[in-house]
């Protein structure tokens, strides 16, 4: 090769590399994703661009925000197709319960049923030993 042609294809390889650079330092400068705060509470989202649903671990599911009496409140989660409740509570536990059988509306419950959610519509309560904890709470609408 001459040596026109090897400076040539250097600068050629130099250029290449200065673009290719430049696009992977952009692929790695992506947005964080979105970032909701509640209450102290700060959760990262990953969010389906055609339902606007937020993905977890690849399930679609569905979020609620119920304000209930005393000043407390549900963060409320659906999994797996509604067959399992995920709530945030405002005294800081968490409580994931399967779906039990009901006439009306959604039941969840543990095993020992020490700890039942009812949902319908736009509300819900809980009832813990045999007591109502979460009492009148109302889906919080944007």
């Amino acid at each position: 090769m001459s040596r026109n042609v090897k400076i040539i294809f250097l600068v050629t390889l130099i250029i290449l590399g200065v673009i290719a650079f430049m696009i992977f330092r952009d692929l790695s400068m992506a947005p964080e994703p979105e970032v909701a705060i509640r209450e102290g509470i700060r959760e990262y989202r990953e969010v389906s661009i055609e339902t606007g649903e937020e993905i977890i671990d690849g399930r679609l599911i569905e979020e609620n925000y119920f304000e209930c009496d005393q000043g407390r409140y549900i963060d409320m989660r659906f999994l797996e197709e509604k067959e399992l409740i995920e709530v945030k509570l405002s005294d800081g536990r968490e409580i994931t319960l399967p779906r039990t059988d009901s006439p009306t509306g959604d039941r969840y419950a543990n095993e020992d049923e020490s700890i039942i959610i009812f949902h319908r519509a736009d509300t819900i309560f809980i009832n813990e030993g045999g007591e109502v904890t979460f009492g009148n709470c109302r889906l919080e609408k944007d």
